[in-house]
């Protein structure tokens, strides 16, 4: 067995175990609807008012993270603002006479 053979090899063998493990973790995960479809007959309206549920900690984690992008916006964007000003200030004051 080659090198690239065997590096194909490990390179499938991670590939498919990491795949394994997304779908265990996806289908274990409370992010769909609350009742199962597939019990429900299709005569019945008992899963139409079904709603999914997020977690509180997927929500809080999107408000913290969108916060620490807010900050580093901010953090980027204010000096350009302020050195803007000085520059249009500069620039009035060395136009008028």
């Amino acid at each position: 067995m080659s090198y690239q053979e065997f590096s194909y090899q490990v390179v499938k063998t991670l590939f498919t175990e990491f795949s394994n493990t997304i779908s265990v973790l996806i289908s274990k995960d409370k992010f769909f609807m609350a009742i199962d479809p597939e019990v429900i007959p299709s005569s019945s309206d008992a899963g139409s008012k079904a709603i999914s549920f997020i977690p509180k900690w997927a929500i809080y984690s999107a408000i913290a993270l969108g916060i620490f992008v807010l900050i580093g916006v901010l953090r980027t964007l204010l000096p350009l603002i302020v050195m803007a000003l000085l520059v249009g200030l500069i620039w009035r004051q060395s136009t008028k006479s």
